[in-house]
């Protein structure tokens, strides 16, 4: 089956997943927030006639409700798994609860062995539009090569980091080289993609988790940017376990298309990357209610097995008393 074939069912799954969290914007409970899109992504995952499998999802750090690395979707069990699926049903929980912009529905589907598969552990990213970047250099070497990569000045960029204790040092230092930064509160898939894009920052850096870092990804290397990863472990069974699924050296670094491309289809394997909104943020709208109407906004890029992108924006209204059954 190609993966054209079943792209609006995916949208819809996406689409759902970010309206039934968005019954809990500004409820102050993440828990149920992240459950009503786990819930709905898996119910609509399951009547789609594919059979896929979940090889990087989001929620075991926090014990949170997730879509569990290894489970089987669709509604087809007789022919082999087709697809991996990267999933984070509801990035930045946190700000559904307190209704803060930038909570969003997120996946990604390739071709069966296409993605990187990994525990949900921490990875330490770095991106860009620029193919200068390189995670094993200091921030300030960087700074420094994509200053000379745009042809401008240290202090004319922006980088992109999470407001986290961990990156304080890293903090100080961007300052320091006299570069600007733009602290994220919650979530980094959105500051990572929006480095290929003219209103985002020049580069994202920092350590998030791992299933955000494979989406993102995938939506920069169809966008044409760039991105470097590592997994890192806090403990060893965790490197054990990443070490018997990657089988290969755990601490390896990986670029924007082994990421997206695990088993070298870069040139023939499909890949999609699907986001909906759930609160507005700097990188999609969210939810809307208006006069009876619910509206959606979902970013789709897909690369077809001819290395052809499309990237479209969809907007979607439905009925609001009907999809809510009330």
């Amino acid at each position: 089956m190609k993966l054209k074939y079943i792209i609006n069912d995916l949208i819809g799954t996406s689409e759902d997943a970010a309206l039934a969290s968005s019954k809990w914007i500004g409820r102050n409970d993440e828990k149920a927030a992240d459950n009503a899109a786990v819930e709905s992504m898996r119910a609509s995952f399951n009547q789609i006639n594919f059979k896929a499998q979940i090889v990087i999802g989001e929620g075991e750090r926090d014990k949170a409700p997730m879509l569990h690395i290894g489970e089987i979707v669709g509604s087809d069990e007789v022919s082999q798994v087709q697809f991996d699926i990267a999933v984070d049903p509801l990035e930045c929980t946190t700000k559904c609860a307190q209704n803060i912009g930038g909570a969003m529905s997120s996946m990604v589907v390739a071709e069966a062995g296409m993605l990187l598969p990994a525990p949900d552990v921490y990875m330490s990213k770095i991106a860009s539009l620029y193919d200068v970047i390189n995670l094993d250099i200091s921030v300030e070497e960087n700074l420094k090569a994509l200053s000379q990569a745009k042809q401008c000045d240290v202090s004319e960029l922006e980088v992109a980091i999470l407001d986290r204790q961990r990156h304080k040092d890293m903090i100080n230092r961007i300052l320091q080289s006299g570069a600007k930064i733009k602290l994220i509160s919650d979530g980094d898939i959105a500051g990572a993609i929006m480095t290929c894009f003219p209103e985002g920052s020049d580069m994202y850096i920092g350590i998030g988790g791992a299933p955000e870092g494979v989406i993102a990804a995938a939506a920069i290397s169809m966008l044409g940017g760039y991105m470097e990863s590592r997994l890192l472990f806090e403990n060893h069974s965790q490197k054990e376990r990443a070490a018997s699924m990657l089988q290969q050296d755990p601490d390896k670094k990986y670029d924007v298309n082994t990421l997206t491309n695990f088993n070298g289809l870069l040139d023939s394997g499909e890949i999609l990357f699907i986001s909906t909104g759930v609160t507005s943020g700097d990188f999609i709208k969210g939810v809307k209610v208006n006069d009876g109407k619910i509206i959606t906004n979902t970013v789709c890029i897909y690369r077809d097995s001819a290395g052809n992108v499309f990237n479209r924006e969809i907007n979607t209204i439905r009925n609001e008393k009907k999809y809510f059954n009330m």
